[in-house]
This record gives structure tokens, sequence and C-alpha cells, in this order.
């Protein structure tokens, strides 16, 4: 208790001067009062006498020893010299000795209020999150975080090298703080063993560690995530995180450094793991140079892509929720909606979307946790699995899957005209950087050409002042990619289904639940998403095994590789038999049904298979070939092009229709200037090719990407987009600290928002917009969402747009999960967004989880 209140009652010296003069307000009054009643029960009691000569004296000397204007009031009388020296003594010894006593005082107010604003106590804080590095990421990540922790109170610490009143004035400056949000700032460094101690490292909830700013203390990168490694390992080997082995969340610039600190730490994870069990979340990494390079490539797939983004993961309106089976408010929702398909639960719900399901079991040994985002459409929510929601509180979501059963409602067929944005992409990108490592403009490219969804980028130009060879030789381009789709490889296709692992009761047996059927195989008419082959047999074997339990039937192999082992086996029957018992678990009636395949069916299904797979395999090949020729390198003087900028400029560039503007810098960055400046070229730009000229009564079909680095410079741009009349379809503002801090804050909640972004950034799963062909529509978000969801995608969220007579346009409103039941009217050029496959090729040969047979 004494603890507690000693704390307080430094927080509260610490965070305000005004807290201390109340303080001593309270205490002369407290002191004053209880004197005073000591005095008089005393004189009660009979111990004080006016008429005792000693006491009389003794009076008089303490009256001149506290009071310095007695000496003046004495009665010359009864006074002599002596007198008066002697009692003069006594007056200026009081004086001495309260002076000495008020300088103590003043000297130990003020070392301790010095203490405390520079960071020197320990903060007794519980479940706090800890910021390592005040790096530019810093200010974004608290903002996002204060938006999120609006309902609850949150303590934030802040660990830097700055000065904690500096920190906390700069914070002040920038962040608006709500009253239940409470931030304390503290000097030092990460692997310091006094600082772990003042941080109350082992009652925090997380920490992460943010990767510092390039400048005069780390010069490079490297120097960036070393810094950043160096914290990592040394937080991990601490007493402190061995007894809370807390969330650590950390930020590499380059991916391969950070998997390189974590697997030099691997003895302690390892060891952490087998204390806490599988479920115990492990230090996780993320780049920060990926994450830039995804989200910008991206929006050459999908204009204006960033801004569903900073929507979708932000903490205002509707955002992504995971409903886990393991919380008791939702196990029993989740049982009594088994069954159901994303289709069926989004035609039910009229205030949250379902984007997908999630499995996290990690029973008998670490396994992924699977996301299955936008799953086909027959896909069943089953045992032990969780629904990913799109929803603007968790309340929502208890209240909308409660009431499912008393919902019944029929949803009408619409058949509106969209158009794909699959035209052919080709970029001009316009490189201000200057440093002398172009790894991070190669990174870049592949990026792009990585990402590409339509196999439509057929030229990619880039402009530098100068260029080396190891760029032009081209070298660092992406080699024709091989699917392994040829017999004996992994990805060969036999039966046509994509499937993932599933777990039993018993270590050693295992499940494999059907994710989704090829169109072309026989077997989609006679099995479903959702069934769970439990193994395979000939047809004289499966005699012996009818009869037997569901766990007596499931396949045994050792846990490691066990769909590998199992498609082996299939290849073995299929080998020597003519035909092939599948022993399936059926989803809908939970039976179990022994089912036949003829060797000459399966071989009829795998060729049509394996030829749609050589298809797309060679479309991506060809598109990768070509590009090797159209990837072009110019040097072009950059800062003339901005200098002399005119209305014109942009028309020279006409025949691409997708510019990017970037400048990778290693400077220091000026965080705290009133009106930073580094930005002011990508402004220039921005302004400058913003008067491309559209065809008459044509709507745009070009898109502009500005990455800035400043968050300031952002919140201009975003200005001037919702202001001004833009030329083109889509004009993405890149500006990686918001980026990151979208990342982390999402991560801080969830760690699996951050395997969902990843996932939406992979050749996986993408975000696509469909633009409105016709004059105007006017439907209803649930029939909008069943329109794409008989198209396998779904629906999250509307881009509604403003036009001008030129058909240029300004963003009037972002809509992500808007009321469902009410009629939204869409206008010529306005923008649905969904989520979207790949390919089933791409699918599996991207997933660590989901396998082909």
């Amino acid at each position: 208790m004494w603890k507690f209140i000693k704390y307080s009652f430094n927080k509260a010296f610490e965070k305000n001067l005004l807290n201390l003069i109340i303080f001593f307000i309270a205490l002369s009054f407290i002191g004053v009062f209880v004197i005073s009643t000591v005095i008089f029960i005393f004189q009660k009691i009979g111990l004080l006498s006016e008429n005792n000569f000693f006491t009389e004296t003794l009076w008089q000397g303490f009256r001149l020893f506290f009071d310095q204007n007695a000496i003046f009031v004495l009665d010359s009388n009864k006074n002599n010299f002596f007198d008066f020296l002697l009692k003069f003594n006594l007056t200026i010894f009081g004086v001495l000795i309260f002076s000495s006593i008020i300088g103590i005082v003043t000297n130990f107010i003020s070392g301790r209020i010095e203490s405390l604003r520079s960071g020197k106590t320990k903060i007794e804080e519980e479940n706090h999150i800890i910021f390592f590095n005040f790096s530019r990421r810093l200010i974004p990540l608290l903002t996002e975080l204060c938006n999120a922790y609006v309902k609850e109170k949150q303590s934030f610490v802040i660990v830097s090298t700055e000065e904690p009143l500096t920190v906390m004035e700069k914070i002040n400056s920038v962040v608006k703080i709500p009253k239940n949000i409470t931030i304390v700032a503290r000097k030092g460094y990460a692997w310091q063993k006094s600082l772990q101690d003042r941080i109350n490292l082992e009652k925090a909830k997380q920490i992460i560690i943010l990767k510092p700013d390039a400048g005069v203390t780390y010069k490079t990168e490297l120097d960036c995530d070393v810094e950043v490694g160096k914290s990592l390992a040394s937080l991990l080997a601490s007493k402190h995180w061995d007894i809370n082995p807390c969330k650590v969340l950390a930020e590499f610039h380059d991916e391969k450094r950070g998997f390189l600190y974590l697997y030099y730490s691997k003895d302690i994870i390892v060891k952490k793991m087998e204390q806490k069990g599988n479920t115990w979340q492990d230090p996780d990494i993320i780049s920060s140079s990926n994450l830039k390079n995804s989200l910008l490539a991206q929006c050459t797939n999908t204009p204006d892509l960033s801004e569903i983004y900073d929507n979708l993961f932000g903490y205002e309106g509707s955002e992504v929720y995971f409903v886990d089976p393991k919380n008791e408010k939702y196990s029993e929702i989740l049982k009594k909606n088994q069954g159901k398909t994303i289709k069926d639960l989004n035609a039910l719900c009229d205030n949250i979307i379902i984007i997908g399901f999630f499995q996290d079991d990690q029973r008998h040994n670490l396994g992924w946790n699977k996301l299955f985002i936008n799953s086909p459409i027959d896909f069943p929510l089953s045992d032990n699995f969780g629904i990913i929601c799109v929803a603007k509180d968790e309340d929502q979501i208890i209240n909308e899957l409660n009431n499912i059963d008393n919902q019944s409602k029929e949803v009408a067929d619409i058949s509106p005209n969209f158009k794909e944005d699959n035209k052919d992409i080709n970029v001009s990108m316009f490189d201000y950087s200057k440093e002398n490592n172009n790894l991070y403009l190669t990174s870049l490219i592949n990026s792009i050409i990585d990402s590409n969804y339509y196999n439509n980028l057929k030229s990619l130009k880039v402009y530098r002042d100068k260029f080396n060879g190891s760029l032009t030789d081209k070298k660092f381009l992406p080699a024709a990619p091989d699917y392994k789709i040829n017999k004996d490889e992994v990805n060969h296709p036999l039966l046509g289904i994509i499937f993932h692992i599933l777990k039993t009761e018993e270590k050693n047996k295992f499940g494999f639940q059907i994710y989704s059927i090829n169109k072309q195989s026989s077997l989609s008419e006679k099995l479903s998403s959702g069934d769970t082959i439990l193994n395979i047999a000939s047809k004289s074997e499966a005699e012996s095994l009818k009869g037997k339990s569901e766990i007596e039937l499931s396949y045994k192999s050792a846990p490691g590789g066990a769909h590998k082992k199992f498609k082996e086996k299939l290849i073995k029957l299929i080998n020597e038999n003519e035909e092939v018992i599948l022993i399936v678990k059926k989803s809908s009636s939970k039976d179990i049904e022994f089912i036949e395949i003829k060797k000459d069916q399966i071989s009829k299904d795998q060729q049509q298979i394996h030829q749609s797979f050589e298809e797309i395999q060679s479309n991506r090949q060809q598109m990768i070939k070509d590009l090797n020729d159209n990837v072009t390198f110019e040097e072009k003087n950059l800062e003339d092009v901005t200098k002399d900028m005119s209305m014109g400029t942009v028309m020279e560039y006409e025949k691409d229709n997708c510019y990017i503007f970037f400048n990778e810098t290693n400077q220091q960055i000026q965080k705290f200037r009133e009106n930073p400046t580094e930005d002011h070229v990508m402004i220039n730009n921005f302004v400058g090719f913003s008067n491309l000229r559209l065809s008459d009564g044509k709507m745009a079909d070009h898109s502009m990407i500005t990455e800035i680095n400043g968050y300031r410079s952002k919140k201009i741009l975003e200005d001037y987009k919702a202001k001004y009349f833009s030329p083109y379809i889509g004009n993405d503002v890149i500006e990686l600290n918001s980026i990151v801090s979208k990342y982390l804050a999402a991560g801080t909640f969830d760690i699996k928002n951050t395997k969902l972004i990843d996932l939406l950034f992979s050749r996986t799963h993408t975000v696509k917009a469909h633009t409105l062909v016709d004059k105007e529509l006017t439907a209803t978000f649930c029939e909008l969402e069943k329109y794409f969801q008989n198209k396998n995608e779904t629906l999250i969220g509307i881009i509604d747009y403003e036009f001008d007579k030129d058909q240029r346009r300004k963003i009037k409103n972002i809509s992500i999960n808007p009321k469902q039941t009410e009629n939204i009217k869409l206008d010529q050029g306005d923008r649905l967004i969904t989520i979207a496959n790949f390919n089933d090729l791409e699918i599996v040969n991207q997933s660590r989880y989901l396998h082909i047979l």
C-alpha cells in the first residue's frame, strides 16, 4: 500500500507542478490543525502552565528563535545591553537554522523533481506496453493506440535516448492523449540492466522495439537493425523477461537480419515455449522495408488501396476482429453456427462482414495459425474454428451472431456492370534517392512484379540521376517461376483437392480437411469443401475397415510432413490398384463414407487439371520473360524535372499509366520541425503531375503513387486529395511511418492481424476494386455482397467519388462495413472493394498449410 501511495505521489510530482503546490497547502493546513489540537489537549490536562517563570523565559526564547520580529517588541526598561545582545544572537541563530532547513528542503525537492523528470526512478505501472526507440513511427503509432484504447485504461512507457521531459513535450504537441491513457518516458537503452528494472519489465504486457531512424547516431540501416537486434537479444535474455515472457514485436529494416537475431535467441524461446506451452505467443518480427514495398506494389494493381488499408486497419469506425473459440464469450456462439459458410453468415448478418475463418490448434505440437480468407463459397465453419470479421466493436459481433437464428430474409439478385482494374500497366518510376546501395530499388521492382495479379504488367521504366552496372544488367529480375507441378513434384495434382491437416486427440493420428475441389475434378460431385479425408485404402483393405471409429480410421504418421507421406501413399495405391477408396467424414451429416474412385477417372482428371496448371504457369512465365526486355533504366536529372515542372511536364509520360515517385533516404528527417521541408520535392511532383489532361468525356485510367517521408507531409497531401479534383483513378500517398504504425497497432491487439495483412499482400489473396460502368445503381450492401459472394469474392467496402465536368475525381466517402440493409446510391465510376483469391496453383505454392492432392 505504501509503495502504491509513494508511486502515485511521485507520478503526480512528475506530471504537474500544481500538484506539488496543492500538496504543500494541504500539508500546512494538516500540520497547523494537528499541532493546535495537541496544544489544546495539553492545556486541558494541565501539562502547560503560563505561571511558570522558566517556561515563560523558554517561551520567549522560542518566540525569538521562530520570529525574527520579536526582538523589536522587547521592553527596553526590562532589558539591558547584554540582554539585547544575547537575545539578538538567539534570533540570528534561528534565522540561520531556518534558512539552512529551507535550503535543504528546496534542494531535495529540486533534486527529486529532476530525478523524476529525467526518468531515473522506477515506474510501478502494470500491464503496460513498452516502446523502445523514439523513431518517426512512434507518434503515428501512439495516435493509433490512443484511438484503439479509447474505452479502457492503458499505460505506455517510452524508452529513448532523449530526455523524458523533451519526449513528453514532443508527444503532447502532436498527440491528443485521452484521460484514460497514461504515458511515461524513461531515458536509456534496452540492453541496460538498470533500465530493465526501472521500467518494471516483469509486469509489462507487451514490448515493441521500433527501428531507430538513420542519421547521426545510426548512419546506415545496418546500424539501425543491429540496435534492434541487440535490444531484442538482451531483453529475451534478461531475468525480467524470464519472469514475465510477454509478447515482443521487433521492427527491422531487413527481414533476414530480423530472423538472424530471432534464430540466435532460439534456445531461450524454445525453452520458454516448453514451459508455457504451444499457445504462448513467441517473439515476432516485421520488416518495414517489405511492408512498404508490398503496399506500394499492391497499389499498382488496385489504385487507392492505401485508403482502404488506412480505413480497414485503423481504429476509427469498423476494424478486423478474430472471434476465437478459446474465448468463453464466443465458444457457444461459434458452436451453434458450425456448418454455415461465409455466404450463409453474411446473408444473415446485417451489421458485420465475415471475411474468413481461422484455426489455431496447438495440441501436441506447435502448428501454423491457419487463416482462411475469402474461403470457398461452400467451405463451412468447422469445429475449433474461429471467425474473422469486420465490425464496429465486440458487442456488435456478439449481438449479431447470437441473433442469427432469428434472422430470415431474402436478398434479391442484382445484375450490375462492373469493370476490374485489369488493363495493361506501364509503370514510370521516378527515383529521387541518393543511396549508393541499390537493394531498395531492386526489392521494390521485384515486389511490383511479384504482386501483379492479372499478369498485365507490360513495362517498367526507371528514371534516376545515375545508374550502375548492377542494375542495367538486370540480373536481379526474378527468374521464370517453376510451380513444381510435374510428376513426383510437390504441387503435382492427382485428385484436384486442396486440403489442410487436422489434428486429432492422438498425437500421431491426422485427418485432411478439404478446402476446395477443382471444378475439373469428377470428385466435385461426390465431395464437398469441409469434408475430412480420414484415410485411403485399396478396395480389399477397405472392407476390413468398415465399422471402425473415426480415430481408428484416421491416418497415422509422425507429426512432421504428414501431408507428404499421405500423398505418397495415394500415389502408391493408384499405381498398384484399379480403384482407390477414400474414407471420408462428411461435413454436413458427420457420417463416415467409403468413396470409390477409378484409376482411369483419376488419370482423366489429372490430365485436365495438370493442363490448366500448365497454362497458369506458362502465362506467368511469359509475363516474366517479356518484362526482362521491358524493364528499362534512363538517366535523367530529376532535380531539373522538378525545378522546371510545368503544366505540360506530365504529358511527356502520358503513354505510361502508373507514375511512382519515391525517395529512399538515410538522411536525418526533421521530425519535429513545425514546417519539415524534406518532402517539398515530392509535394511539387504531386501537384505538377496532377495536371494530366483527360480525353473529353473519358474517365481516368492512370494512377499515381507518391512516397513521402514525413507524417505531417502526408496530412498535407491527404488534405489536398480531399479538397482538389484529381485526374487519376487512384492517387496513393505512401508514408512508411503510418504504414508500420497501423501494422504494429494491429499486432498489439492480436498478432493474427499482422498475419492477415501479410496474407493480403502475398500471392494468395488480393484486394480488388470493381468500377461501376452503369450510369447509376441503387442497391443494398446485402445485395452487392451476395453478387460478389457468388463470384467467390468478399465485399468489404465502397469508395464513393465526386466527379467534376472533366471527369476528374475526389473521394467523397469511404465506407467499410456500412449499414447493410439501407439502399446505397452509386454513380458511374464509384468503386467497390473486395477480397479475392489467386488461382489454386498460386494458393498451394504460397501457403504453408494448404496442400494439393
